[in-house]
């Protein structure tokens, strides 16, 4: 009789086990429609006063080289970048704020007053790349509130911003929300792409975005290493180095 009593407790405990191992029941996740997303993508990027952040971008033949770069947003239109090489060396700095600013190239002491349509160069890369586009891919929600036109294709959603000249086309997967690319045609005309999305101190960011021309040739890829939001931005991050 015991040896039942103790075969009934070990089956029982043996029941429990099997459960709490197995596999867990299926959460859905929800399937956003085009009302649902923008309003939870306005809601998440909208309330953002100012974001740095700090990547590391390939660019050139094969993507094969590199520097650093920090991106700094201040809402509502303000953006300032510093490119990065060896040892901590400037290759390029530049800001924007409205429709004007500047870019500097520090080691040839050369300044030049810009647009934000206006191209600018790092060392010999990206040079047909304005202000303007690199902070849209980057800040892919500065500038923008998603509402309005939307439609389905497949598992995606499709918004389409006009956003004073560029026009700006956002492809999200419905099935999660996350944006999977951006086009943007105007003054450039640029596809990026947003991949591995993970959360940087409680921000959905894409963790690589990769820049492609409409033709599919890659120019750069950008990898965030380091995202802080709602600091306060060294006044320098908006002045030359050279004046």
């Amino acid at each position: 009789m015991r040896d039942g009593i103790w075969l009934f407790r070990f089956f029982c405990l043996a029941v429990i086990v099997v459960f709490a191992c197995g596999p867990k029941p299926h959460r859905e996740i929800p399937v956003f429609n085009g009302e649902s997303l923008s309003k939870a993508f306005n809601a998440e990027y909208g309330s953002l006063k100012s974001l740095v952040i700090k990547l590391k971008v390939s660019f050139g033949l094969n993507v094969n080289q590199e520097f650093d770069l920090t991106a700094v947003y201040i809402f509502p239109d303000s953006f300032a970048f510093l490119a990065e090489g060896l040892l901590g060396i400037d290759l390029a700095r530049g800001a924007i704020c409205g429709d004007s600013g500047f870019w500097e190239l520090p080691r040839k002491n050369e300044i030049y007053t810009i647009s934000r349509f206006d191209r600018i160069w790092i060392g010999d890369s990206l040079s047909e790349l304005s202000v303007d586009g690199l902070a849209k891919m980057v800040f892919f929600f500065a500038e923008v509130t998603l509402e309005g036109d939307w439609k389905v294709l497949g598992k995606e959603l499709i918004f389409t911003v006009v956003d004073g000249v560029p026009q700006r086309i956002f492809c999200f997967e419905s099935q999660s929300g996350r944006l999977l690319y951006q086009y943007l045609s105007g003054a450039d005309s640029l596809i990026a792409s947003y991949r591995s999305w993970r959360s940087f101190a409680g921000l959905r960011m894409p963790r690589t975005i990769r820049l492609f021309d409409f033709s599919g040739d890659e120019l750069a890829e950008l990898k965030i290493k380091k995202i802080s939001s709602d600091r306060r931005i060294p006044r320098s991050m908006f002045l030359p180095v050279n004046q």
